[in-house]
C-alpha cells in the first residue's frame, strides 16, 4: 500500500503554456497484491482537485496485472483511464498497455511497453520506454 499527495503550485505562466495560475491538489492510492508466486495485483486510484474554477476535477485509476516469467523478466498487462465525470465513455481516455521489464543488471532495468487507446479521447496507439537504476 502506498499513498502520494502532491501540490502543483500557481507560480507557473499561463501565457508561455507552463501551468497555470492556480494551485491543484491530487491524492493518488497504489495497492498491490501477491495472488500466486509469479502473478502480482496493482490497482492505482486517484483524485486531482483542479483549482482553476472552469475546469472538472479528475479521478484516475488503471488495474495491473504482472507475471514474473524468471528472475530477470516480467510481463505486465494494464487498463487504464481518467474521467470528470462529464461526458460519455468516448469523451474520457481509456487504454490498455502490454509491456515487459528485464532486469540488466542488479541495479538496472529496462521496460518497454505498448499503449492501444480504447476511447475516442485517448491516442490510437503510444510506445512507452524506460530505463531505471536504483542506488
Amino acid at each position: 500500500l502506498a499513498l502520494k499527495f502532491k501540490i502543483k503550485t500557481d507560480t507557473g505562466d499561463e501565457s508561455k503554456e507552463l501551468g497555470s495560475d492556480d494551485i491543484d491538489y491530487q491524492i493518488n492510492s497504489i495497492l498491490s497484491k501477491n495472488f500466486t508466486k509469479n502473478t502480482t495485483l496493482h490497482l492505482n486510484i486517484g483524485y486531482t482537485f483542479i483549482g482553476e474554477s472552469s475546469s472538472d476535477d479528475v479521478f484516475n485509476y488503471s488495474f495491473a496485472l504482472e507475471n514474473f516469467v524468471n528472475d530477470k523478466l516480467n510481463l505486465v498487462g494494464e487498463l487504464s483511464g481518467e474521467t470528470t465525470f462529464e461526458g460519455g465513455f468516448d469523451d474520457n481516455p481509456f487504454e490498455v498497455l502490454l509491456g515487459f521489464n528485464y532486469a540488466l543488471t542488479d541495479i538496472s532495468v529496462i521496460d518497454a511497453g505498448i499503449s492501444i487507446g480504447l476511447s475516442d479521447a485517448s491516442p490510437d496507439y503510444k510506445i512507452t520506454t524506460g530505463i531505471t537504476i536504483g542506488f
